[in-house]
């Protein structure tokens, strides 16, 4: 019996060479998996950082474009508030330059707001805690 016992432990690791085969094929596939998966996710944080870096750059072109748009407006706007108060310009143009001026500063706040936002999109794609 002790011989047969023996027999059998020694020829079990026969008969489930194919399921261990099996096993460690199956494991190599899921660490396969794993790495490709970091792979993926560091691929898309770097595709994120750029991104985020580029859009700074043209943001910020932007906003000082605006800035500059903003200052125009401001010095249309006193000058035709001066006509307006002179008597040279009609009210109707003294509207219009503060309608510039308003539609100006919009669309500076507006570049400002997607700056920080882009910001936040950096930081966060760099690893920042929420």
């Amino acid at each position: 019996a002790a011989a047969w016992n023996l027999a059998a432990g020694l020829a079990q690791p026969l008969f489930t060479g194919g399921r261990l085969r099996g096993e460690i094929r199956f494991n190599e596939a899921k660490v396969q998996e794993a790495f490709n998966q970091y792979q993926s996710v560091a691929l898309n944080a770097f595709r994120e950082v750029e991104q985020a870096l580029a859009a700074e750059v043209w943001l910020r072109t932007q906003e000082q474009a605006l800035r500059e748009a903003v200052q125009q407006t401001e010095a249309s706007r006193k000058l035709a508030v001066y006509s307006y108060r002179q008597g040279l310009i009609e009210i109707l143009t003294l509207l219009d330059s503060y309608r510039s001026t308003l539609n100006a500063q919009s669309a500076h706040l507006a570049v400002q707001r997607q700056l920080l936002n882009n910001r936040i999109n950096l930081y966060l794609a760099l690893g920042g805690a929420v």
